[in-house]
């Protein structure tokens, strides 16, 4: 019991040094923000009140910082106002001017639009001391940032579409199971069949949504649109793909089988799986009508 007591104090005390030290080193930096904005505040008195957060600061006439709308901001005295009729900076800037406005930076979170606004930042700081090769490799890395984030959205509202379409249809099947609105087996058939099909569009959203590359700058409504069209197609495509086999068509193999609702369950997945499916049938039925 002794040795656990001082394994029990030993790691008591290691958590209490590793709080002061933690808290020790917080109240430096802190210190030296506080430090850095009063001289900040000395130097450019006017931009008090606008200034969120310090991105660089010196004392000989540069300032770049994010301000109270969360966008990029800077000013610059002396030697510093020269520079900035540079080819460097004013290739950079138009750049920077670039970036900022693309459709989709408007749909970017607050944190990850201030890391955006952080990269630009940097890259002006680079510019205006006229390193032009790691002002550009700044950029490079802050439009491959932007890029990788409006895929990163495009797929988040894909498949919350997705979903959302799927719970819909979903309630509205089993709404029409519960009231019966028609007993006919051709309308359960269809039905089920659209459900199914559907069940297997929300699959293939989730199986390729990791290599979807789409730019969100195309906005909500399209993509709510793209959504749509590719449960309708999957949607007719279960129906048609079921169809084919009723016919005798198509799977001829699949007729042997005892248990047919597990068959027109499984081909109605494939049929709103796979977007080529349905088109590849009618090809083919073509092709074979063709060389007739």
């Amino acid at each position: 019991m002794s040795v656990i007591f001082i394994y029990i104090m030993i790691y008591i005390f290691h958590y209490v040094i590793l709080l002061l030290l933690i808290n020790r080193d917080g109240n430096k930096q802190s210190i030296i923000i506080q430090r850095s904005l009063k001289d900040v505040y000395e130097e450019f008195p006017h931009q008090k009140d606008n200034i969120k957060e310090l991105i660089q600061f010196e004392s000989d006439g540069l300032l770049v910082f994010i301000d109270s709308e969360n966008d990029l901001d800077w000013e610059t005295k002396d030697r510093f106002d020269e520079l900035g009729e540079s080819e460097v900076v004013q290739s950079v800037l138009a750049d920077i001017d670039f970036v900022q406005h693309q459709a989709g930076v408007r749909y970017l979170s607050k944190k990850t639009k201030r890391d955006l606004v952080w990269y630009l930042g940097r890259a002006v700081c680079l510019a205006f001391h006229e390193d032009e090769i790691k002002a550009k490799e700044v950029m490079l890395e802050a439009k491959h940032f932007l890029y990788n984030r409006k895929a990163e959205i495009t797929r988040r509202w894909q498949l919350m579409f997705a979903l959302s379409i799927y719970l819909l249809s979903l309630m509205i099947y089993v709404a029409s199971r519960f009231i019966n609105i028609c007993d006919q087996e051709w309308f359960v058939i269809l039905e089920s069949c659209i459900i199914y099909g559907f069940t297997g569009v929300l699959l293939s959203f989730v199986h390729r949504v990791g290599l979807l590359d789409y730019d969100c700058s195309s906005g909500r409504c399209l993509n709510i649109m793209q959504v749509l069209s590719r449960y309708v197609a999957g949607g007719i495509g279960a129906v048609f793909i079921v169809n084919l086999y009723q016919s005798d068509l198509i799977f001829d193999v699949f007729h042997n089988v005892e248990k047919q609702d597990a068959v027109l369950f499984i081909l109605s997945i494939i049929g709103g799986f796979s977007e080529r499916l349905a088109p590849s049938v009618i090809e083919k039925f073509a092709m074979e009508e063709i060389t007739k």
